[in-house]
């Protein structure tokens, strides 16, 4: 093989592909579901610049574009558009004008131009590390030119004085003839800004060493605000500095930048390379790169940087990396892993583990990838030896791609096993034949899985599946309940329902089809609703065909998916998308059902709290179609779901101590079960246990509270026409409600909860987005 290539060609081979191999072999597979947050692409402006670029094309493509592109350096529209762009956002200190310009298809082509005319083969160029590890090869494959590493002790020195000392340094000890100095600014990967001072040792260095001076600013408009840095460099681009006053070389300076990171179109290649002081290099660069660039392109990027949007499109992308920066760092807090604090780019460098060697940080990239992320290793950015561990993690993808990525690295920390053997183990105590020591066995077996599933609560990221094994509690106590109160004898006994014969159940063999049958319905019927136990003076619902009966649950369960989908697509837009934004993608720290406007604040409210409402009755519909089908319930057995949540709440009512105790025990057992179950879900980077638990906490006793409340107001309101007394007490629950959903709500919306419809396709949709607007 060796044979057929030539020298060059072989040599670069040699060199390159076995370092880039893998990466090559990952892209190139057909199917891939692993997050890749190892390129550095921006998604967060797409859905606007797509619209842009479509309307672009459909606008101004003529029959002129199917031709090579016209003049030398560049289409004139596009110099020119490139130009005042420069101009309006880079703050030159000397106007750019269009003959200071070459384009060239992305902005490594336009670097590799540049050492194409600045270098010979096996020249070097300063590159302080940590640097993009694209210049390996990207400076190699055509110029034949090396990446001279200018070591750093730490990753702050990069902005300290000790950049020039090893600059100095380097540059004495290099083997090899230097030419250049190159510097991404804001830095990549570190993702923060170079302050004027630094930029001008480093042109005051190459003018003493006679060395070009390149300016790689493709992330130059990709700056946010980050409060962790108190006092944040702002951008300021070589183009920006008074040349000649500090003395050095314009001639060799020169500034890279493309549309690739600010405005997410790495796919269009196009860059643009600015010497304004060295017309023949302007016209070498043209050389190797007038007809490389596409018309259609060139068509996108003139109507882009023309645009009268293009500042709030500039504004709009900085907002959205500052809050996709946030998600994934408080992530990076929840878990203790130090990150390097950026405001300027779309990547964070993160230690991710605190390996020792370069084989335990590949292994922790492999652990990531085997997650289903792609993260790059720190070692292929040649940081301090001493600085191992560390990986560039991309933030800047849509936010559910970023929650999903999220929830992957989050690695579950214990096994749904124990989970599952805590509902076999309740099903095995109440299918079991009557023996002694059932009751103290099962009660004790149910007692140690609850503690250990409570203790192990993360097993999934899945959040539906988590989602099923987080009310689990529910299950288990009452389980217990029946259990330890049902006497010697054993649930058997009691727990038949009210409609059948006593002690049916004993005729039933043990771990047989009837005896699992019971047992299961008994199981998930969990407070003896149409049961004799809990619930007294229930009336019996009135006997339906088992036809009719199965028709009108189907119809139930069609009604209620509608209005929980219309809740659904309400609550998305009022209580999950920020003000002109895109529809869920607002960050979870800042989720709230609280808003200053009344109006707004009800229907927020409201949607989030009918929307489980329809959800469970729906849910119940479809339970209690299936168990009729089946055979495993008769219709008569089955209430409507409005008794039977009625029925969860029939704690028993009355003005004393007794009943008031048992009232706030209850709501207070509950709200702790209920905070207990929230750790069992995957929650977002930036939320914390205790801010997802809590909220339930403070939502039961609150209820607590409100009954008594209530209570209280009909007690005074007795004796004045008592058919207002429903009425008043509608009219508090809806105000109380109203109050005290937003202690849960708020809890649940930071989980997220209510972000995947439960529906292939929505029937409400374009109504909602039609008649309801996104709150102010």
């Amino acid at each position: 093989m060796k044979a057929t290539f030539s020298k060059r060609g072989w040599s670069t081979m040699e060199g390159i592909i076995p370092k880039i191999k893998e990466a090559v072999a990952e892209r190139s597979k057909k199917q891939n579901n692993n997050i890749d947050l190892s390129t550095a692409e921006n998604w967060l402006m797409r859905p606007e610049l797509v619209v842009i670029c479509k309307d672009a094309i459909e606008k101004n493509l003529t029959s002129r574009h199917l031709s090579y592109s016209r003049g030398f350096s560049g289409d004139p529209d596009l110099l020119h558009a490139y130009s005042t762009f420069l101009n309006d956002h880079f703050k030159p200190f000397k106007l750019v004008e269009p003959a200071h310009l070459a384009t060239g298809p992305g902005a490594m082509a336009c670097v590799d131009t540049l050492l194409y005319n600045i270098c010979d083969p096996g020249d070097g160029v300063l590159t302080p590390g940590p640097y993009w590890n694209g210049y390996d090869f990207g400076f190699k494959v055509r110029s034949s030119v090396t990446p001279v590493l200018v070591p750093l002790p730490s990753l702050e020195a990069n902005f300290t004085n000790e950049l020039l000392l090893a600059l100095e340094d380097t540059y004495e000890s290099a083997t090899i003839p230097i030419k250049a100095l190159i510097l991404t600014n804001p830095h990549n990967p570190l993702a923060v800004c170079y302050s004027t001072e630094t930029l001008e040792s480093c042109l005051k260095f190459c003018k003493k060493r006679n060395l070009h001076f390149i300016s790689d600013e493709i992330y130059a408009l990709s700056v946010f605000a980050n409060p962790e840095i108190k006092e944040p460099r702002p951008f300021v681009s070589v183009l920006s500095i008074d040349l000649d006053h500090i003395g050095a070389d314009p001639s060799r300076v020169h500034m890279v930048w493309s549309m690739s990171k600010d405005f997410g179109q790495s796919g269009f290649r196009m860059g643009v390379t600015v010497s304004q002081s060295n017309p023949e290099m302007t016209v070498g660069l043209a050389l190797a790169a007038n007809t490389q660039i596409s018309s259609l392109s060139t068509i996108c990027v003139i109507r882009l940087l023309s645009s009268p949007e293009l500042p709030l499109l500039i504004e709009m992308n900085s907002k959205r990396l500052g809050v996709a920066y946030r998600t994934l760092t408080a992530f990076f807090k929840d878990r203790g892993i130090p990150y390097f604090p950026a405001n300027a780019g779309l990547c964070v460098f993160a230690r991710l583990t605190d390996a020792e060697t370069w084989e335990g940080e590949a292994e922790m990239v492999n652990r990531i990838k085997d997650a289903g992320v792609l993260v790059s290793g720190g070692r292929a950015y040649h940081g301090p030896e001493h600085e191992k561990g560390w990986a560039r993690v991309l933030f800047a993808v849509e936010p559910e791609v970023l929650r999903d990525a999220v929830r992957r690295l989050e690695n579950p920390d214990a096994s749904i096993v124990p989970h599952i053997l805590l509902w076999l183990c309740q099903l095995t105590a109440l299918a079991a034949p009557p023996f002694n020591g059932r009751r103290s066995i099962f009660s004790t077996l149910i007692i140690t899985l609850a503690i250990y599933c409570n203790l192990h609560p993360h097993f999934t990221n899945n959040f539906d599946l988590a989602q099923l094994f987080s009310l689990a509690w529910s299950f288990y106590t009452a389980t217990l309940a029946k259990l330890v109160f049902s006497g010697i004898e054993g649930p058997e006994e009691r727990f038949w329902r009210v409609d059948g014969p006593a002690r049916e159940a004993r005729t039933y063999t043990g771990f047989g089809w009837k005896k699992f049958r019971w047992a299961a319905v008994l199981m998930f019927n969990q407070r003896g609703i149409r049961w004799n136990h809990h619930v007294k003076n229930v009336q019996p619902p009135s006997r339906s065909r088992r036809t009719r009966f199965l028709i009108a649950q189907l119809a139930k369960s069609l009604v209620c998916a509608c209005m929980a989908d219309f809740l659904y697509q309400v609550h998305q837009r009022v209580n999950f998308t920020p003000p002109g934004g895109q529809v869920g993608e607002m960050d979870s720290r800042v989720l709230t059902l609280r808003h200053p406007d009344r109006r707004w604040s009800l229907l927020k409210t409201f949607s989030f709290g009918g929307l489980p409402y329809f959800m469970l009755s729906m849910q119940f519909a479809q339970g209690a179609f299936l168990a009729v089908l089946l055979g495993l319930s008769e219709p008569e057995m089955l209430t409507s779901y409005t008794d039977t949540f009625a029925n969860l709440l029939g704690i028993p009512r009355g003005c004393n101590i007794s009943s008031y105790t048992k009232l706030y025990l209850a709501f207070l057992i509950s709200g702790s079960f209920h905070a207990l179950g929230q750790l069992h879900l995957p929650r977002p980077a930036n939320i914390s246990a205790s801010e997802c638990s809590l909220g339930f906490l403070l939502f039961f006793i609150w209820q607590a509270i409100a009954i008594t409340a209530e209570d209280f107001v009909i007690w005074v309101w007795r004796n004045r026409m008592k058919r207002l007394n429903h009425l008043v007490g509608y009219a508090w629950v809806l105000l109380s409600m109203w109050f005290s959903l937003p202690l849960v709500g708020d809890t649940v919306l930071k989980l997220r909860v209510g972000t995947g419809s439960f529906l292939p396709f929505s029937p409400t949709k374009s109504l909602v987005e039609q008649f309801v607007s996104i709150p102010p």
